[in-house]
Order: structure tokens, then C-alpha cells, then sequence
């Protein structure tokens, strides 16, 4: 005979929240040709954390622009997909120092719907200049997090924990690569499993 849960328990089970997860968008390289710019010789990366029990997203932007030009303000645009441009601008990120290369990073709270906008990589990182004002690079952002096994981001430290990372339409970045790249990203970087 089928037991039966009591009414209180069913309502219960139906209240419980769904459970909060940790998303990773590691080494989202920024380039001009994204940004329609094959003239740029702008360059660098974007990382963040995105977590859905705060719908917080944290991230850090390390770029270097063309010589001579100025950082003028940073957008995460969206929604679109990779190579769509003019896209409007979802969130303006702050503290961009004004000159042709430097880090800046900070907290957004998002909204549901745009989380699902996130999270499908509808979303990309434009950085304007001087001499590019309509955007001199660009970073779509893309989930990476299932490249991970554990938290790998520790907010106490700022220090991400990586192991081969398969960015989707960009590439593969192994852990070494990452190590040595880790003072002009802006995270300290530590090697966690084996790498290719």
C-alpha cells in the first residue's frame, strides 16, 4: 500500500527554493576584431562569478586599447549573439581608468530575466575609446563553469582555481598558460587536476 505524504509536507517540498549555483566566464578575451575593429590592436580579459542564491555577478576587466587612446566607458551590452554589434547597453560598468590600458572590476545585481540572458551567452563586454567610440573591444561572455569540478572561485582571496578551460567558439586555454598569464588578468591563478 502507497503512503501517502501529509498536506503539510507537500507544501513544504513545494517551497523550497531552487538551489544556488556559482557560474564562471574565465578568460573571456577581449579583441578588436569582435568589436568589428580589425584595425585595433586592443587586447586583454575578462573574468567574473556569477552567483544565483544573490544574482550577483562579480567581475574583472583587464585591457590594453590601442596607443594612444583612451578608455572612455565600459557596457556590458546584450541580447545577442557573437558578432552581432549595436546591441543596447544592459549595465554600465564603473571605475574604467581613463587611459590606453589599466583594471577595473566591481558587483552588478541582475535581474531574472537577465540571467537567463547571461548564462546562454547573450551578453558581451565592450570597452570604448577615443579612438573607437562606438566599442574598441569586445568579450562575449560564456559559461564555462562545467569545465570545473568544485567552487572554483574564492571571493575571500580573489583566486580562481583552474583546469583546462574549452571556451566555446574562442578556443582552449590550459592551466600553464593561464599561470603565466595570471599578472596581466588581474586574479592570482592556481593550478587544480591535471592539464593537458
Amino acid at each position: 500500500m502507497q503512503k501517502l505524504l501529509p498536506l503539510a509536507a507537500l507544501v513544504l517540498v513545494a517551497q523550497m527554493p531552487a538551489e544556488a549555483r556559482i557560474y564562471t566566464f574565465v578568460n573571456m578575451p577581449l579583441t578588436g576584431s569582435q568589436a568589428g575593429n580589425p584595425t585595433s590592436s586592443g587586447k586583454g580579459f575578462v573574468n567574473a562569478m556569477y552567483d544565483t542564491a544573490t544574482k550577483t555577478l562579480t567581475y574583472h576587466v583587464k585591457f590594453e586599447l590601442t596607443p594612444n587612446a583612451t578608455a572612455t566607458a565600459a557596457h556590458i551590452h546584450g541580447p545577442g549573439d557573437v558578432g552581432v554589434q549595436g546591441l543596447p547597453v544592459k549595465y554600465e560598468l564603473t571605475g574604467v581608468p581613463s587611459a590606453d590600458n589599466g583594471s577595473f572590476g566591481g558587483t552588478l545585481v541582475i535581474s531574472g530575466t537577465d540571467e537567463t540572458e547571461l548564462l546562454t551567452g547573450k551578453w558581451y563586454v565592450n570597452i570604448h575609446s577615443s579612438q573607437f567610440q562606438s566599442g574598441e573591444i569586445r568579450a562575449q561572455l560564456f559559461e564555462n563553469s562545467s569545465s570545473y569540478s568544485g567552487v572554483v572561485y574564492d571571493s575571500s582571496t580573489n583566486t580562481f582555481a583552474i583546469k583546462d578551460i574549452v571556451i566555446p567558439k574562442v578556443g582552449v586555454y590550459d592551466a600553464e598558460f593561464l599561470i603565466q598569464q595570471s599578472n596581466t588578468l588581474g586574479f592570482t591563478v592556481t593550478k587544480a587536476g591535471k592539464t593537458r
